[in-house]
């Protein structure tokens, strides 16, 4: 009896290690593996804006789209060599940063934002690679991200973003409901190569297409321009670069990690998500690239599941929450003092009401 009551529970208990379900479609992976051909090529080179920063070498874009008869062949063969045979990148991924001035009088490194001015004949590669990748990208990225992807527009997350705060602060609940609005700090530059590369694969990318992607950005050697005058020499172990063809696709890769993340505790029932009405869906989060809004209702059980949440993904993929700017707001019908507890869960400032998303006004008059 204890051995058919033991063996009874045993095979209930034992995890049977179901296969993970990947979102991308094994015909779209094939597609990403077939060869690329001349014609890629040639749309890579004129798809870039002829007077782009150049790199390294000093040559725009302007220079192989006006001399194209000339070095075209030559410049499709190496590229070719790259894409196909594995040529090493390292002599063509050579950066010079740029840095931009982000505020009026900039005093300090933060006051910056740095610009990678890569060599073209990478950014003819990188841009080859990126016209395919992101034709897949519409199946991978969960529908709350709106940056970047064919077909999805910036529009989409500012309407659903101002109905869903108009009906937070307009609607008197019996429980009381919160919008977090999130900032990542450096975000590109802080991404962890191993989490990125694992994220690929978790999606259903091929083991070949990951080893060309993250050949792209683990050849990269950085120098910088100061003054006029190109000076250092290093190479980096993590982060994305800011003109770098691919880096926009690659950062959805790992943002999702964290939409994710989220869904994943919306299907728990940990967040719950935002309605703007009694039979529409509940809202957990929108997305524009790392412009970031999260929806819950405003209690102890869920701002200590988004913060757990939060802390997850910055250890697994090195994004850091810089919690001096989020801000988060809640129902009107909530008690203060209960409002300022809950901010202090997730570690934010509470606020009124967000002003702005993407840029836009979320309330008027």
């Amino acid at each position: 009896m204890e051995n058919i009551i033991g063996g009874y529970f045993y095979k209930i208990f034992s995890s049977t290690n179901p296969p993970h379900q990947p979102k991308l479609p094994l015909t779209m992976a094939r597609f990403l593996d077939s060869k690329f051909i001349m014609e890629d090529v040639h749309k890579a080179v004129f798809d870039i804006g002829p007077m782009k920063a150049p790199g390294k070498d000093g040559l725009p874009a302007l220079f192989y789209q006006r001399f194209w008869d000339t070095i075209g062949p030559s410049v499709v063969a190496a590229c070719l060599s790259i894409l196909h045979d594995g040529a090493s990148m390292e002599c063509i991924n050579s950066t010079i940063i740029t840095l931009i001035p982000k505020v009026q009088n900039p005093e300090r490194i933060l006051d910056f934002c740095p610009i990678s001015l890569c060599i073209v004949l990478y950014k003819i590669v990188a841009k080859a690679i990126s016209n395919r990748f992101r034709s897949v990208l519409d199946v991978v990225i969960s529908a709350n991200q709106r940056a970047f992807i064919p077909g999805r527009r910036i529009s989409d997350n500012t309407i659903v973003g101002f109905e869903c705060l108009h009906r937070l602060k307009r609607k008197k609940r019996k429980y009381g409901s919160m919008a977090l609005k999130l900032d990542m700090s450096k975000a590109y530059d802080r991404v962890e190569w191993v989490f990125l590369e694992k994220m690929v694969l978790r999606l259903g990318f091929s083991v070949n297409w990951v080893s060309l992607l993250m050949r792209c950005v683990s050849s990269v050697s950085y120098s910088f321009n100061l003054n006029g005058q190109v000076c250092g020499n290093f190479k980096q172990s993590r982060g994305l670069r800011q003109g770098d063809p691919l880096s926009p696709y690659l950062f959805l890769i790992c943002a999702e990690g964290l939409s994710s993340m989220i869904n994943e505790a919306q299907a728990r029932g940990t967040v719950t998500g935002f309605k703007c009405s009694r039979g529409g869906p509940a809202i957990s989060h929108l997305f524009f690239a790392d412009d970031s809004l999260i929806f819950s209702k405003a209690n102890v059980a869920n701002c200590v599941e988004v913060r757990r949440t939060l802390d997850m993904y910055s250890l697994a993929s090195g994004q850091l929450v810089n919690f001096d700017k989020p801000v988060i707001c809640v129902s009107p019908s909530m008690d203060v003092t209960e409002a300022h507890r809950l901010a202090a869960l997730v570690g934010v400032k509470l606020v009124n009401c967000h002003e702005r998303y993407l840029r836009a006004p979320l309330f008027f008059r």
